[in-house]
């Protein structure tokens, strides 16, 4: 086995241009080595300016009835590739290294992974099987100054700080069916926005299939909590809130669809529980989603700003159904009730006032468009509809009460209905309209 690859290019060329180095440097990786599989090293060199800042061996061994050994030890300063407000970060010298085997029957042990830097520290081993289901996972990571400033982290766009953040994720089928996670950030901060913490936890179990060695069941729990939300846009900090609490779980069956059940979400007056059912997964299947959620918005005055008009009222609605991002189909139906609801628009608002009622399902499929009902009831205003989409046959047909017209205009007395029915011709839609009015 010889490998020889060497890419090189001038100050200003295409790939440093494109990765943004700072002086556009003249750049040469090179990847060198000879020698048969089951005893393999290659010489990894990546240089700048002449000078060499990363590199290492790669090394591949063989091992009778086992498999291929194989090795990374690499290693140098890559600080020149990186803006000077950023090369802390890194420090002086960063470190990957890595060892494993691949085994015979298809299987990876990942002995070794570490990853260090100044500020940053990754730590793991692995094992996949040869279905490539893992084994075993054991990763812990940790971002965080000697000093306990915040550290500017590096490759990110805009300054991004952040006190410290840690990870850790444990699962070994050897001794159980258990995984955990744990991901928490303290102290983050960004140009548009800022959070004093943020912990995502899990908990659950990878459950042995005794036929064959891919899991028969995956299951666990899912929990989040956020504080100290900021943003600098006053009107997605008014909607959002200082705070954000979550919670789900997880079911997943060989041969059952992934069902998130328990869903519970809390922020800034919105709540969102219910499940959420995915299924068609697997290869050459069409996926759906099947939500059963029930949503609930307290003071929508809060998303003024964000609608650029004055909003107001309470909700509380239930999303179900069934969509089908690929093909495109759907059948949902939205069922709920709001109170006081306002749009900034004066005639609307005050058809919108009091307890309105809401039912309301559409279709499609690959007949067309479809609705099959839409029914809002209020003290001011009572809509009934449906309709079809349907090349060369739409048809559709709505009844319109409102029973005060002094609520669209103080001048105006009285209710007024409108009836209509619209068919669609072979080169022209016909257009049918009842009214009656004071």
């Amino acid at each position: 086995l010889l490998v020889d690859l060497v890419l090189e290019e001038g100050s200003g060329g295409l790939l440093t241009t494109k990765m943004g180095l700072p002086g556009v440097p003249p750049i040469r990786l090179a990847v060198q080595g000879e020698g048969v599989v089951d005893d393999f090293t290659a010489d990894l060199t990546l240089a700048t300016d002449g000078e060499d800042r990363f590199g290492g061996q790669v090394t591949l061994e063989g091992v009778e009835e086992e498999g291929h050994r194989f090795a990374a030890n690499l290693e140098g300063d890559l600080r020149p590739l990186l803006p000077q407000e950023q090369r802390a970060f890194l420090g002086d010298n960063q470190l990957l290294r890595t060892s494993g085997i691949l085994e015979t029957g298809g299987a990876i042990e990942l002995d070794e992974l570490t990853l260090e830097t100044a500020a940053m520290s990754l730590d793991g081993e692995a094992r996949i099987g040869a279905e490539g289901w893992p084994e075993r996972l054991r990763l812990s990571g940790r971002i965080a100054s000697e000093d306990g400033s915040p550290v500017r982290l590096a490759f990110a766009q805009d300054e991004t700080l952040l006190e410290q953040a840690t990870l850790s994720l444990f699962f070994d089928a050897s001794v159980g069916d258990e995984f955990t996670l744990e991901l928490a950030l303290q102290g983050l901060g960004r140009p548009e926005m800022s959070l004093e913490s943020a912990q995502l936890s899990g908990a659950g179990v990878i459950a042995k299939n005794e036929t064959s060695s891919v899991p028969g069941a995956v299951r666990g729990q899912l929990d989040l909590d956020v504080t100290g939300l900021a943003f600098s846009d006053a009107s997605l900090a008014e909607a959002t809130g200082d705070a954000m609490t979550g919670a789900l779980q997880f079911d997943w069956q060989q041969g059952s669809p992934f069902e998130i059940t328990g869903i519970d979400l809390s922020g800034a007056g919105i709540g969102v529980q219910g499940d959420v059912v995915l299924s068609g997964l697997t290869e050459g299947a069409d996926p759906a989603i099947e939500p059963d959620l029930q949503i609930r918005a307290e003071d929508l005055a809060r998303f003024s700003g964000l609608a650029g008009r004055a909003l107001g009222g309470d909700a509380d609605v239930r999303v179900s159904g069934r969509a089908e991002p690929v093909s495109g189909r759907f059948d949902i139906t939205v069922a709920g009730n709001a109170t006081d609801l306002a749009a900034g628009i004066p005639q609307v608002d005050g058809l919108l006032a009091g307890n309105l009622t809401l039912d309301a399902t559409a279709a499609r499929t690959e007949q067309g468009t479809f609705l099959r009902n839409l029914d809002l009831d209020g003290p001011g205003i009572v809509v009934t509809a449906d309709a079809q989409l349907q090349t060369g046959a739409s048809t559709g047909q709505f009844d319109l009460t409102l029973p005060d017209l002094s609520l669209v205009d103080p001048a105006m007395s009285g209710a007024a209905t409108l009836t209509g029915t619209l068919d669609e011709g072979e080169d022209a839609y016909a257009l049918d309209l009842v009214a009656s009015g004071p």
